[in-house]
């Protein structure tokens, strides 16, 4: 399988998993989202082995504590190239700004467009990039 066929794959997973549940802390937020993303790229996530939250407050706490600023800087750990979000292609990860102020995150899926959880939607939604801080390209494609 080429790399693009396994990033849209991982992609669709994210969509198939997440796609109209309603965002809850801990078990259907964009963390776990991105996790599931990079599962199915086969690449370990080893910052959140054994971290649990169930709220928003608990997870900003969490952050705190292994020493990120955010949960940006916290993606920026796992050492991937970051990009303009304009670049994104089906399996990379965009940075978006949030009302939390920690961040949040999307799944690009393609064409523009990501799976995220945002304000305004029933829950996670695949829906037009139109603004992002920056994206990070999980895994190169060729």
């Amino acid at each position: 399988m080429s790399p693009l066929d396994r990033r849209a794959k991982a992609a669709q997973a994210c969509i198939d998993r997440f796609a109209g549940l309603e965002y809850a802390p801990g078990q259907r937020d964009d963390v776990r989202m991105a996790a599931h993303l990079l599962h199915h790229l086969g690449v370990a996530v080893p910052i959140l082995k054994g971290r649990k939250w169930s709220s928003e407050a608990q997870g900003r706490k969490l952050l705190k504590k292994m020493g990120f600023a955010d949960l940006h800087a916290a993606v920026d750990s796992l050492g991937f190239r970051r990009i303009g979000w304009a670049s994104a292609v089906a399996g990379d990860l965009i940075a978006l700004p949030s009302t939390c102020g920690v961040g949040a995150l999307g799944v690009a899926t393609g064409n523009g467009s990501m799976l995220a959880f945002r304000e305004g939607y029933p829950g996670a939604t695949v829906i037009r990039i139109e603004a992002a801080d920056h994206a990070w390209r999980v895994i190169e494609h060729g």
